[in-house]
């Protein structure tokens, strides 16, 4: 609940303890509760965090499967100056496929990564969308993120071979 007192500029000097609003002009000054300033003194500091880092957030989207282009688009992207969202497990690409529940856990991160994203970058390898990057590009339309498709803007792209498994196939 706001508390209205009369005012001059004198009480602004005074009154160091809260924030004070002025109201169209007047010497009307509404003492601001401790949870008004918090959040005011919260979105000061995002208004200043936003400002010192200008970098665009991408979220990368696709199967796993494709672990060496996350890997190369995710070097290049962030080389370009992006704060770069990605995967941390490789379960399609390492044939190690979660329970419903775990998978189901991760989809919702995923989803968390999209809301904080500027723009999506979906490698779809050789035009290649499962159900899942299929159901994110849906989310991130919804919410006005811009959606970029790597067979699209690289349409002769081809997925480097992973060494590691090459070095297993050769054993």
């Amino acid at each position: 609940m706001m508390q209205k007192y009369l005012a001059g500029e004198d009480l602004l000097q005074i009154c160091g303890q809260g924030l004070m609003k002025r109201i169209d002009g007047h010497p009307e000054v509404y003492l601001v509760t401790e949870v008004d300033a918090a959040l005011a003194e919260k979105d000061e500091e995002i208004a200043v965090l936003k400002a010192r880092f200008t970098a665009p957030i991408v979220c990368m989207c696709g199967s796993t499967r494709f672990k060496q282009t996350w890997i190369t688009e995710n070097a290049r992207l962030t080389g370009e100056g992006n704060i770069v969202l990605s995967v941390g497990l490789w379960g399609h690409h390492e044939r190690k496929d979660p329970d419903e529940q775990t998978k189901e856990a991760l989809d919702d991160l995923h989803r968390r990564k999209i809301d904080l994203c500027d723009w999506v970058w979906v490698l779809d390898v050789g035009g290649y969308i499962g159900e899942s990057t299929k159901n994110e590009i849906e989310y991130a339309e919804k919410l006005g993120r811009l959606v970029r498709y790597l067979s699209v803007e690289y349409p002769y792209y081809q997925e480097a071979s992973d060494p590691l498994l090459e070095q297993i196939a050769a054993l």
